[in-house]
C-alpha cells in the first residue's frame, strides 16, 4: 500500500509540474481602422492596383492635424533662427573666401 500511495503522489507531482497549462499571456490590441465601404463583390474582376476597401481614417487625420498644429510654432522658430544664423554665417564665409583667393594668388604668383 505504501508503494501505491508513493506512486500516486509522484504521478500527481509530475502531472502538476509538466502537464498543467500555464496561464495565458495577456495582449493589448489596438483598435483597427474601420472599413468605410467595400468596392468589389465576390465575383468581380479587379486590377492589381485597384482600391478594394477604403478605410475610415477620420481619427488619424485629427491626430495628424493636432500634431502639425503643435509643431508649427517650433518650425517657425527654427526657420527664424536659421535665417538669422544664415545671415550671420554668410559674412565670415564671404571673408574667408576672399582670404582663400588672396592666399592662392600669393602661393602661385597669380
Amino acid at each position: 500500500m505504501n508503494w501505491g500511495l508513493l506512486a500516486a503522489l509522484l504521478g500527481l507531482a509530475v502531472y502538476r509540474l509538466r502537464f498543467t497549462p500555464s496561464p495565458p499571456a495577456t495582449h493589448q490590441v489596438a483598435p483597427r481602422p474601420a472599413v468605410a465601404e467595400v468596392l468589389a463583390d465576390q465575383s468581380d474582376s479587379v486590377a492589381a492596383s485597384q482600391l478594394l476597401t477604403p478605410l475610415e481614417n477620420g481619427e488619424l487625420k485629427q491626430q495628424v492635424t493636432a500634431a502639425l498644429a503643435a509643431a508649427r510654432p517650433s518650425v517657425e522658430c527654427v526657420k527664424a533662427e536659421g535665417s538669422r544664423v544664415g545671415s550671420e554665417a554668410a559674412k565670415p564665409a564671404a571673408s574667408s573666401a576672399v582670404f582663400a583667393t588672396d592666399d592662392r594668388q600669393n602661393r602661385f604668383g597669380g
